[in-house]
Order: structure tokens, then sequence, then C-alpha cells
């Protein structure tokens, strides 16, 4: 199926994305003060919003350099101006459970809620609009859970 396919190159490429928080949240001295955190934070942002910048203006090329096939290339191509619309904030995704486990926060609440709030926006939108509604509740699912991560953060780090 087109549509699978799709989601699995894309899927590659979330993947792709999560690196750079991912690479900056093993480092101990990141949580060793506020500015480190936030310094570290807002670099983690760039780097992604210059990820998501390559992505949007040369999806078309990335996703023909994997297959010829038009109609996986072209959905792909759809599939990932809706998902990736959101993509410069993926360091929250990756630093706000790293700060909690690093504060000694029971992390399982939080994971929980953005299984369940992802998985809940996913349904309903398919539910009222098909596969475009299954695409467009990812974002709008990854703002709130974005407003989440602030809040987390903030309440954290402001805290101690």
């Amino acid at each position: 199926n087109i549509y699978f396919i799709s989601l699995l190159f894309n899927f590659a490429i979330y993947i792709c994305l999560l690196i750079p928080p991912t690479i900056y949240c093993i480092s101990k001295k990141v949580f060793q003060s506020k500015t480190n955190f936030f310094v570290a934070l807002c670099s983690a942002t760039l780097i992604e919003t210059f990820f998501s910048l390559i992505l949007y203006i040369n999806s078309h090329q990335i996703f023909s350099f994997f297959t010829n096939v038009q109609g996986i290339v072209n959905t792909s191509y759809y599939i990932s101006r809706i998902v990736f619309s959101t993509s410069s904030f993926f360091a929250l995704k990756i630093f706000t459970p790293a700060l909690m486990v690093n504060r000694k926060r029971n992390i399982l609440p939080y994971l929980l809620f953005n299984i369940i709030l992802s998985i809940s926006f996913m349904a309903i939108g398919y539910l009222i609009h098909g596969f475009s509604g299954f695409l467009i509740s990812m974002p709008i699912s990854d703002i709130v859970g974005y407003i989440l991560d602030i809040y987390i953060i903030m309440k954290t780090v402001l805290k101690n």
C-alpha cells in the first residue's frame, strides 16, 4: 500500500530528526545548571529547525532518492508536509523525559499521557476525516504535547 510505505519513509526521517536532541541529552553537563539546560534545548531546537527546513525544501528529492515510484514519492511528500509541520520542536520530546529522569521524577504518567493523547487524536481524526484526519491529528497532538512539555520544563527547572 502506498500510504503504508510513505508512512514508513516519514517514520525513518522522524527517527533521524530525533538524533540531535538525543545526543545532547546524553551529556550530564546539560542538567548541571539552568543555563546549560536552556542553551542545550535552544541549540537542539535550532538544529531541528535547520533539518526541518532542509526536509521542507528538498523533500521531493529526499524521497526520490529511496524510490522512483512517483506515487510513493508524492504521497510521502504530502505526508511530510503535514506531519513535520511542528518538527522544529522535536527537542522538547527528548529533553522533557530526560530532565524528569535526571531529577528522579516518575516518568510513567508523562509517557502514558502522551501515548493516550496521540492515539486519541489520531483515532478521532481518522473517524472524522479518514486518512487526512489521521495525518492532521499528529501536529495537533504534538502542539498539545509541547504545551505540556513546556509546563513540565518550566516547573521542574525553575523549581530548583
